[in-house]
C-alpha cells in the first residue's frame, strides 16, 4: 500500500483569504507582573484534584492582582504547557459577555499587508478541552472557545477561562488564549502557527465591539510567559508552507532542517470592558468531519507483523451549543469514528513524522456549563498511543473533569485485533 504525508495543500490561498487586525503596545505598562521565565513544573500536594503550578504570575491592574499560571494546559497537571495566557480581561467580562461581544460583531475588518478586508463571523468552537489554574481557586475548563475562520482551513481560536476574582463593581478577571491555527489534512488536528497575529487580531476585534474602557481600551503585560518563543512548527509542514505565509510569520526561508520556532514577547494583552454586550438566547448545532489517515506506533500487547500502524477513517464531531437568560452557557461534544487499522513497515521518513504526531483522536464525549459564578467541564477521549516515538503499549482513555470533585484519569486497553 502507499503512505502519503499530509500536505498544507492550498495553505497560501486560505490565509491569503483572512485578514488581521494590526495594534501596538507600549512599554509604558500600569501593569507590574511577577513571574519566574523557568519552564512550568510541579511543585507541592495536588490541589483541587490536581498540582499547584510551581511558576505562577502576578497581574497587577488599577490596584488589583490576579494571580494565575501563564499557560493552558491539557489536564490538571501543569506538567505540559499547550498555550500561553496571551489575553486578560477585566470588567464586564465573564466568558459568557466576552462570547456575546465577539458573536455580535459585524461587517468588514479593516485590511492590513498581505491580507485583504474580510468580515468573517465569531462562532462557538469544535475543539479539545483545556484547563488553567488561578491562584486561590484551583483549576477551571474552557467551557467556552470561540472561531473566527473554517475549522477545516485557518481559523483563530481563543479560549476562555472564568475566574471568580472581582474586579471593580460588578466586575471579574478572565484568562484567555488566542492562536492562529492551520488545519492538518490527513488528520483531525491544528497547527498552531502565530501568536502574535492572534493577539493583533483581538485587538481590532475588542475595539470594534466598543465596550472598552474609553480612558483605558487595553494595555499591554510585561512577559508572564515563555520568550522569544513558545512552541514550534514542525519542519515537515513549514517546509511544505508556500513562500507567502512564511513571509507573513517573518520566518526563516524553507527548506528549514528543524523545527521552527513560534515566536512570542511573554506579554498579554489586557482589556479592560467597560459596557457589556446583550447576551442573546441560542441554541445550535456544528458538525465536523474529516478522513484521519496518520501512521502511529502499535501497542505492544498488539498482535502485528510491524512496529507501524497505518490509521485510516472517517472522524465527526457534534456539538450542541445553548445560550439561556440570564447567563447560562450549555454544551455538549462528541466525536466518532469509524477506523480501519493495517500494519506497515517502517520507511525512511517515518520516525520524523511519528516523534511530531500527536495523540490520535477515536472517540469521545465532553459537557459542560459557565455561568457568571462559576463552570464545570467533563471530557472522557481516547486516544492511539504515541510519545516520542516510542511504542505506549495501549489504547489511552483520559477522564478529565474541572470544577465539579476535579479528577485527571488514565485507563490503559489493548487495541482490538484487525479482522
Amino acid at each position: 500500500m502507499c503512505v502519503v504525508r499530509p500536505a498544507l495543500i492550498g495553505l497560501a490561498s486560505l490565509v491569503l483569504a483572512i485578514a488581521f487586525g494590526a495594534g501596538c503596545a507600549s512599554d509604558d505598562s500600569p501593569i507590574s507582573p511577577e513571574t519566574s521565565q523557568t519552564p512550568p513544573g510541579l511543585l507541592g500536594a495536588p490541589a483541587s484534584g490536581g498540582r499547584v503550578p510551581s511558576e505562577l504570575a502576578s497581574v497587577t491592574y488599577e490596584g488589583r492582582t490576579l494571580r494565575f499560571w501563564p499557560y493552558a494546559g491539557s489536564d490538571l497537571s501543569a506538567g505540559r504547557a499547550v498555550l500561553p495566557i496571551n489575553l486578560i480581561f477585566v470588567g464586564k467580562a465573564t466568558p459568557l459577555e466576552i462570547r456575546a461581544a465577539l458573536v455580535g460583531l459585524t461587517g468588514p475588518r479593516p485590511p492590513i499587508p498581505f491580507i485583504p478586508s474580510f468580515d468573517a463571523p465569531w462562532t462557538d468552537a469544535i475543539g479539545d478541552l483545556r484547563t488553567a489554574y488561578i491562584d486561590g481557586e484551583g483549576w477551571v475548563g474552557s467551557a467556552i472557545h470561540l472561531q473566527l475562520g473554517n475549522i477545516q482551513q485557518m481559523r483563530w481560536h481563543l479560549w476562555l477561562f472564568p475566574t471568580r476574582a472581582p474586579f471593580g463593581q460588578n466586575g471579574v478577571w478572565t484568562l484567555g488564549s488566542i492562536t492562529m491555527e492551520g488545519f492538518i489534512p490527513g488528520g483531525v488536528f491544528h497547527q498552531d502557527f502565530s501568536w502574535n497575529y492572534a493577539k493583533q487580531l483581538a485587538i481590532v476585534d475588542f475595539e470594534r465591539t466598543g465596550l472598552l474602557d474609553g480612558a483605558s481600551p487595553w494595555t499591554t503585560t510585561q512577559p508572564i510567559n515563555a520568550t522569544p518563543s513558545f512552541g514550534a512548527i514542525p519542519k515537515f509542514i513549514y517546509n511544505q508552507s508556500p513562500p507567502q505565509f512564511i513571509e507573513m510569520l517573518g520566518g526563516p526561508p524553507a527548506p528549514v532542517n528543524a523545527p521552527v520556532p513560534l515566536a512570542s514577547d511573554g506579554r498579554a494583552l489586557l482589556f479592560d470592558l467597560a459596557e457589556s454586550a446583550t447576551i442573546v438566547p441560542t441554541e445550535l448545532t456544528l458538525s465536523f468531519s474529516a478522513n484521519l489517515m496518520n501512521i502511529v506506533y502499535k501497542p505492544e500487547c498488539y498482535a502485528a507483523p510491524f512496529d507501524l500502524l497505518f490509521v485510516q477513517g472517517p472522524v465527526t464531531f457534534h456539538k450542541r451549543v445553548k445560550v439561556l437568560l440570564p447567563n447560562v452557557y450549555e454544551y455538549t461534544q462528541t466525536v466518532t469514528s469509524d477506523l480501519q487499522v493495517m500494519p506497515v513497515p517502517e520507511g525512511p521518513w517515518l520516525p520524523e513524522f511519528v516523534d511530531w504526531a500527536p495523540p490520535r483522536l477515536v472517540t469521545g464525549t465532553e459537557n459542560g456549563w459557565c455561568t457568571a459564578t462559576g463552570s464545570f467541564t467533563s471530557s472522557v477521549a481516547a486516544h492511539f498511543p504515541i510519545r516520542q516515538g516510542r511504542p505506549q503499549g495501549f489504547l489511552t482513555t483520559m477522564l478529565l473533569r474541572v470544577g465539579r470533585n476535579d479528577v485527571c484519569t488514565t485507563v490503559q486497553n489493548c487495541l482490538p485485533p484487525v479482522d
